[in-house]
């Protein structure tokens, strides 16, 4: 249920995860803080000078930070106590906004004329001031994949806090931002801009790594936006104007819904825990809440190979809840697996290679059984396996009789359509692990080896696999791979070294682009929700996501102990689904 607090003319509004607060500032001069559930106060109001116009919550010291916009101080709270460390600092010019950079503990303070660094633990200036365009809007967003602080006033800039430079001064569509967000899912930053005649109320989206527009510019026509924020829960794009907030779909910038909000909105935040955005309305002087309906549930498959032989699911908050099989021991009935193997979707059922039974076993998305198909006579032992949404059928890859690399086309119902089970001669101690489309109609490609197997499908059969070299990674041996919305393969390399990285392949088979170093072993690669990407890290022993630029988004599952709930080792298969 949305909920409304009576505030007079709040200017800031900041969700603290922690406390699970809303800390909301007025400019009748106070702060208050919240319970994010009820909307109850907190103790009571906390005066300032003049008024507390942006809010940061630091959640290393877990203190709040303001800025005074009329006074020209920013403090610092005890975000349980509510009581102020230190004393109030000056700030040499009009402040605008303030944020909290989790990577280098780091506050940044945007006037007017300069952008300012203070140290998050002893609250002190570090450096002088930068200078920036002298305009009086402007704000702040911090990007800990790229490690820069984004700037928009009158432009679009971003600053490396390692060389103390601007990294990149880039033009807007006007020359008056009135927000910043930064996407870490797609990577993106998000800018409003508004200019009265001619309307250019727009908003624009750039790819933080390059700098480049993504796409064209949203434009609100007469509509002024006041304030912007990321909802990572929705992959949504919040907007407020007044009397109304706007959603956009921030993978394609397409427009969602609206919300009724109050006048005058100057502040919005995501609030994760409640699922819901804060809304301050400075002429309707009220706070609201505004709770979204429930995302849709998310649930992960991991298949577990050598001595688990289960297939587990995790649910909307990553925990184990459901497991088909018994963990540590092998089955040859339906109860259970015998080395489970590659794990696919067609997003109702889930799919899985059982290898040492040489068997497809289906099952419902409650890890119930439902059926099963003997391959041993298509595929032999399947390793790998894709749902393809393109013909709605699975295709399989294994190892046929110890010698050959085998493919079989399957539909939902375990009827083998076609296969070949001689398709490349086997190297010794090389299988396949993974297989996903390619380039062109009829590919596929399968890896597992120091090159890329591609095999054509025919319209009866399967040809004969061919070795692809991908350029610059003549030494490398491919341990997964699968075929992204945006038309490039990605694929887990493992080098001479053993050190392994999440790599982006072209359609000219040319390696553009590496993930930091993943692990020095394992495998399992899959297509996550929202065009992210899910792999093992078998090192580190977790289930981790990136997205399409390689940057890493969250880890998923960490192994913390060895039972079935708790282990993240010899993980084979992911797969994730809406269910």
């Amino acid at each position: 249920m949305s909920i409304s607090i009576p505030i007079p003319f709040p200017y800031s509004v900041e969700h603290d995860p922690v406390q699970n607060a809303a800390w909301i500032g007025s400019s009748t001069g106070f702060l208050g803080k919240y319970d994010a559930i009820s909307g109850a106060p907190i103790g009571g109001p906390i005066p300032v000078d003049s008024d507390v116009y942006k809010i940061a919550y630091d959640a290393t010291q877990n203190y709040v930070w303001i800025i005074d916009r009329g006074a020209s101080f920013y403090r610092r709270y005890n975000a349980i106590t509510s009581i102020e460390i230190g004393v109030k600092q000056a700030i040499p010019s009009l402040p605008l906004d303030i944020e909290y950079d989790i990577f280098n503990n780091n506050i940044w303070i945007l006037s007017d004329q300069y952008l300012n660094r203070v140290n998050a633990i002893t609250g002190n200036y570090i450096g002088g001031s930068v200078s920036t365009p002298n305009f009086s809007a402007g704000a702040l967003s911090y990007d800990i994949t790229q490690n820069l602080v984004w700037m928009a006033k009158t432009d679009l800039r971003a600053f490396n806090p390692i060389s103390n430079t601007w990294a990149a001064i880039i033009p807007m569509a006007s020359s008056h931002a009135n927000g910043i967000t930064y996407d870490i899912t797609q990577n993106a930053v998000w800018v409003i801009c508004q200019n009265v005649a001619p309307f250019l109320n727009v908003m624009q989206k750039f790819d933080a790594s390059t700098g480049l527009q993504i796409g064209s510019n949203i434009s609100f026509g007469p509509n002024v936006p006041t304030a912007i924020a990321y909802d990572q829960t929705n992959n949504q794009v919040l907007v407020t104007f007044d009397l109304v907030m706007d959603k956009f779909d921030a993978a394609s910038g397409a427009f969602i819904a609206s919300e009724v909000i109050g006048s005058q909105p100057s502040d919005v935040t995501y609030d994760p825990i409640q699922n819901a955005a804060w809304v301050a309305n400075l002429n309707s002087s009220t706070v609201q809440r505004i709770n979204f309906a429930a995302p849709p549930s998310k649930k992960i498959y991991l298949s577990q190979k050598t001595n688990r032989h289960v297939v587990k699911r995790l649910d909307n908050t990553y925990t184990h809840d459901l497991t088909f099989g018994t963990y540590g021991i092998a089955k040859l009935d339906n109860t259970g697996l015998n080395f489970s193997s590659g794990i696919a979707s067609d997003s109702t059922d889930i799919y899985v290679c059982d290898k040492n039974n040489k068997r497809i076993i289906k099952l419902d998305s409650s890890l119930n059984y439902d059926s099963q198909l003997d391959v041993s006579s298509e595929i032999g032992e399947p390793f790998a396996i894709l749902w393809d949404t393109i013909n709605s059928v699975l295709y399989v890859t294994g190892v046929y009789k110890d010698r050959s690399i085998s493919i079989a086309r399957i539909n939902s119902s375990l009827i083998v359509e076609k296969y070949n089970t001689d398709v490349y001669l086997m190297e010794p101690g090389n299988n396949p692990l993974g297989i996903c489309r390619g380039f062109l109609s009829s590919d596929f490609v399968i890896s597992g080896f120091e090159n890329l197997l591609r095999v054509a499908e025919m319209s009866t059969y399967f040809d004969d696999a061919t070795t692809q070299i991908i350029t610059g990674e003549e030494d490398s041996r491919f341990k997964g791979n699968i075929k992204h919305s945006n038309g490039d393969l990605y694929l887990i390399a493992e080098r001479r070294t053993k050190v392994s990285q999440l790599i982006r392949v072209e359609s000219g088979y040319v390696n553009v682009g590496d993930s930091d170093i993943l692990s020095k072993t394992g495998f399992g690669i899959s297509k996550g929700l929202n065009n992210t990407i899910l792999l093992f890290n078998a090192e580190d022993k977790k289930i981790e996501r990136y997205n399409e630029k390689l940057n890493l988004i969250e880890d998923i599952f960490v192994d913390s102990g060895d039972t079935v709930s708790t282990d993240c080792e010899e993980i084979y298969g992911i797969v994730e689904i809406l269910a």
